[in-house]
């Protein structure tokens, strides 16, 4: 065979016949067409087209085979367990992001409504539609706070006192005393005060608290099923998890229409992930079936604690690191 010269891209040597370079496997190419172009970008969106579909169809339709699929070593035919459950974690906090109602600029017309005067205020919001049902619906003068049993800001805050008034001078007409007191009076003040960005902050770390439970519910699952390899079980808990991730997004995004209610989201979720649950379960840990719903019944407690004390810790770092 002559020799056709050298791999544009590892420099190895070429010959007449071959149409890819034997040492690093990229096609031999004289010139880039128009056409080659159109070839490569058409053959990687339907390349990863078929993918995606075919990962997000056996999540949904085939509980476990996901998991059972990757423990056996198809690797590259779905998406990996990390990649799948990033991808569609994000896909569900943007989307629960955007339902996020703007209760500062709410904050800030009943301000308004209180400063002004019912009839005032109606007068200037009156060729505005959406603005005109705060007329009707402004009922409170003031707000309370209190946090516990012991920590308790004495008097409700009037509005205009915790708009204009800094939260030290708050402190001193309602007799707020002491380090933690303090503290605590002054986290809620600024949640108060600033309700989108508490929310912000909150959801926007909100993540961090699900990858900290990954790996507890693979510990809970490694003292269900003991035989099992501690990796496996995490591997099943971050495919599980990612259908919930699909499975809220749908659902958040009905919601958004109006199509269903937030109590038919909430009831909806729980009882499709839980026979989603079971599925995957069974198809993973084959067991006898008395077995099987005990185990079934006992990771849904489980669960349960987990998620409670997690989210507990989450939300009692976000007051305190708020800022």
């Amino acid at each position: 065979m002559l020799k056709g010269g050298q791999c544009s891209n590892c420099k190895g040597e070429l010959y007449d016949t071959e149409k890819y370079c034997s040492e690093c496997g990229q096609k031999v190419l004289k010139k880039v067409s128009f056409w080659v172009l159109l070839q490569d970008v058409l053959g990687n969106i339907f390349t990863l087209e078929s993918k995606v579909f075919r990962t997000l169809g056996n999540l949904v339709f085939l509980p476990g085979n996901l998991t059972k699929a990757f423990l056996a070593g198809r690797h590259q035919y779905y998406y990996t367990p990390g990649k799948l459950f990033l991808f569609l974690m994000a896909i569900h906090f943007i989307l629960l992001g955007s339902l996020i109602p703007s209760l500062e600029n709410d904050s800030l017309k009943k301000i308004a409504y209180k400063e002004m005067g019912k009839e005032e205020f109606c007068k200037s919001v009156d060729s505005i539609p959406a603005l005109k049902k705060y007329c009707d619906q402004i009922q409170f003068d003031s707000i309370p706070i209190q946090i516990g049993d012991d920590i308790e800001i004495k008097g409700n805050i009037a509005v205009r006192d915790l708009a204009l008034l800094p939260i030290d001078s708050l402190f001193e007409i309602h007799a707020v005393e002491g380090f933690w007191g303090r503290f605590a009076g002054r986290q809620m003040i600024k949640a108060v005060k600033s309700p989108n960005s508490f929310y912000t902050y909150f959801f926007s770390h909100l993540s961090w608290a699900i990858l900290f439970m990954i790996p507890l519910l693979g510990l809970l699952l490694k003292i269900l099923y003991r035989k099992n390899y501690y990796l496996d079980h995490i591997v099943f808990a971050l495919h599980f998890h990612s259908f919930i991730f699909l499975l809220l997004s749908f659902l958040y995004v009905f919601e958004q229409f109006n199509w269903l209610s937030s109590s038919t989201v909430v009831l909806t979720s729980l009882i499709v992930s839980s026979l989603y649950l079971c599925v995957a379960l069974w198809r993973n840990y084959p067991q006898k079936f008395w077995k099987l719903l005990l185990k079934i019944f006992l990771f849904s407690i489980g669960y349960i604690l987990i998620f409670v004390l997690v989210t507990f810790l989450f939300i009692l770092f976000s007051f305190v690191l708020f800022a």
